[in-house]
């Protein structure tokens, strides 16, 4: 199949599976995040199928593509991932001149989930480097390095 020449598209006469399939071909299979993105852009596909990225803009439609990936377990940190790999796929179209105008792609909310662990301060961080010096001499170097960087300012 031969690709096509795309330029300045209305929304209702691109096909979101060419769209996804063209960021594929040209950007996300050289990723390295190539595999991860081929599944994100599977969801879509599995989704929206033939339909045009007109349809996008119907915020009934996109919160029936959020339900159903609810409805397949996925968490709201999976549906975001999603949703960005679909939304940069269509912002690239934009900013590249393939597509008039991209729809907005709403989002889900993350922040319900309880975070793993308070984040380290710079003393338990010495803390941890002085036991990992101890147990592996090699690593010596990188505490001397980060406790200068550390005491130098800007």
């Amino acid at each position: 199949m031969q690709t096509r020449i795309v330029q300045q598209e209305s929304p209702h006469e691109s096909f979101v599976a060419d769209l996804l399939r063209r960021y594929w071909e040209q950007h996300a299979s050289k990723l390295r995040s190539a595999k991860s993105n081929n599944n994100c852009l599977g969801v879509w596909l599995d989704h929206w199928k033939d339909t045009t990225v007109e349809a996008l803009a119907d915020v009934k439609r996109q919160e029936a593509f959020h339900g159903a990936m609810r409805a397949r377990g996925y968490s709201p940190a999976a549906i975001m991932r999603v949703l960005g790999v679909g939304k940069a796929a269509i912002n690239r179209a934009h900013r590249r001149g393939k597509l008039k105008h991209a729809p907005h792609i709403l989002s889900v909310a993350v922040g319900t989930t309880r975070p793993m662990d308070k984040p380290l301060d710079v003393t338990a961080l010495q803390r941890v480097l002085r036991r990992c010096c101890s147990a592996c001499p090699g690593i010596h170097a990188v505490g001397a390095r980060y406790r200068s960087t550390a005491r130098s300012g800007p």
